[in-house]
């Protein structure tokens, strides 16, 4: 009598639990890792741009300043900060009827851009 191998060894073999809950554990490590080194940069970009709006702002409140208009609420950055982004028109002088406004700023960019500036003897500071 002959018998197949196939017929007497049927053995089904799957993933054991141990097994199962080593790759999801190795998965959700990577993915921690994945995700920390994603968000990482963004937050780096966020404070960057930040810094370059708030540069920006104090170089044009300077160059207006020059030309005659004050954009100064006193003992308030952000105040003083938005009415640059706003800008306004100068009425007399060399640059008469020149705008001067940051171009490229929303208004809600400006919080951000502030904790980088400081109104010092009622001049607006850039401050790294």
């Amino acid at each position: 009598m002959i018998t197949s191998p196939s017929s007497t060894s049927k053995v089904c073999r799957g993933f054991s639990l141990i097994e199962l809950l080593t790759v999801i554990a190795i998965l959700g490590l990577l993915a921690s890792i994945a995700t920390a080194a994603f968000s990482t940069p963004k937050a780096s970009y966020e404070k960057a741009r930040a810094r370059r709006n708030a540069q920006q702002i104090a170089t044009e409140y300077n160059c207006a300043r020059a030309a005659g208009l004050n954009f100064t609420v006193e003992s308030d950055v952000l105040a003083t900060a938005r009415n640059v982004v706003r800008g306004g028109i100068a009425t007399s002088g060399a640059f008469r009827g020149r705008e001067f406004k940051v171009a490229g700023i929303e208004i809600e960019d400006v919080e951000e851009a502030a904790n980088f500036l400081v109104i010092h003897d009622g001049e607006l500071i850039f401050q790294h």
